[in-house]
């Protein structure tokens, strides 16, 4: 029997439990490929570490638990992974089958990882979906931080990870707020980058190609604020839309006199999300006002104001409550005032 399409909830933690190995550097991947089988489900475990170094991980999984939100089993002895082996377990692997429900689970590797999947809710609503039979779940890292779900229509269990069953298009046009395309707007996948990268026709036109799953997409052009839709993609689909592009009324920052000595550097990270930091550098002690404003010049958040020390400092923008856009952080005192762009993408 077929299964019903569900939605894939990409909530994962991976950790390693004390004694596993000594001051790891960055916690390894370890769930790296599931599934479902005409007689059950499959789960590909591996090891993906981004340390720096020759070291070579070892982790036995003799005996370790493994839990779904119903069930409880355990990993015959004898099963060791490593960052260069491809293990597969099944509840052949198990000392008793193991119920995962296809509607909906959490699993759990006690010490080494929780991977949840689901069907969409008000809460989730661009989830990627959960597995056909034949087909699975995937994940591509590009860095320790980096990583997206993918459904894959042509798994790779018991070897790496690719995306040749799992590339979709975005067809679209770029219009400015009368309807009119925009030419040259670029087009592109934000965190990959999966041959998404585009320029619109000279009719605003353009056709990228995703890794399916929900991909966050940034459309650019000069002299207009940046839009970032959320993109869900089948394998071996199209999916077609329509992006505004407003343009900005101040697109021009102010100049403004610096004083000898006064400096502000570029925030860090930048696009960032949610939390963004920058340094100030202050000859001698004085007055000053920190705050952010709009592209419209309008005040959003005052982050400072007061008499301050000279010297260098670092301060921190929580925009948790803002909504995504570009915004510009300045610094004033009675000497000098200075200004520069930010990108708060959610």
């Amino acid at each position: 029997m077929k299964l019903k399409r569900l939605l894939f909830i990409p909530f994962i933690t991976f950790f390693l439990g004390a004694g596993l190995h000594a001051n790891p550097v960055v916690a390894p991947t370890i769930i790296n490929e599931f599934g479902f089988t005409a007689t059950g489900w499959k789960m590909e475990l591996h090891i993906q570490t981004y340390s720096g170094n020759d070291e070579t991980w070892v982790i036995p999984l003799d005996s370790m638990r493994i839990t779904s939100m119903t069930d409880t089993a355990y990993i015959k002895p004898g099963l060791t992974v490593t960052d260069s082996t491809y293990v597969i377990l099944t509840n052949a692997d198990l000392t008793e089958d193991l119920s995962i429900d296809p509607a909906g689970d959490q699993i759990m590797l006690w010490d080494m990882g929780s991977f949840s999947f689901g069907s969409k809710t008000e809460n989730y609503p661009d989830l990627p979906i959960a597995p056909e039979i034949g087909e699975s779940i995937g994940v591509f890292r590009t860095t320790s931080t980096s990583y997206k779900y993918y459904i894959d229509t042509s798994p790779t269990f018991g070897a790496p990870n690719d995306t040749s069953g799992a590339m979709g298009y975005l067809s679209g046009i770029v219009v400015d707020s009368t309807g009119v395309g925009i030419a040259g707007a670029e087009v592109r996948d934000w965190y990959f980058g999966i041959e998404a990268d585009s320029l619109t026709d000279a009719n605003g036109h353009f056709r990228v190609r995703l890794i399916s799953g929900t991909t966050h997409i940034v459309i650019q052009k000069a002299d207009y604020d940046n839009a970032y839709p959320s993109i869900f993609v089948w394998p071996d689909s199209t999916v077609t839309d329509t992006f505004t592009l407003t343009r900005i009324v101040h697109a021009t920052e102010p100049e403004y006199p610096v004083a000898e000595g006064y400096s502000l550097e570029q925030n860090y990270p930048n696009p960032f999300n949610a939390t963004t930091s920058f340094t100030v550098r202050l000859p001698q002690e004085t007055d000053l006002e920190v705050a952010i404003y709009d592209v419209h010049g309008r005040l959003v958040e005052q982050l400072y104001q007061g008499r301050h020390a000279s010297g260098q400092f670092t301060m921190t923008w929580n925009a948790e409550n803002v909504a995504s856009g570009i915004y510009y952080y300045r610094i004033k005192t009675p000497e000098s005032t200075l200004q520069k762009k930010c990108i708060l993408l959610k």
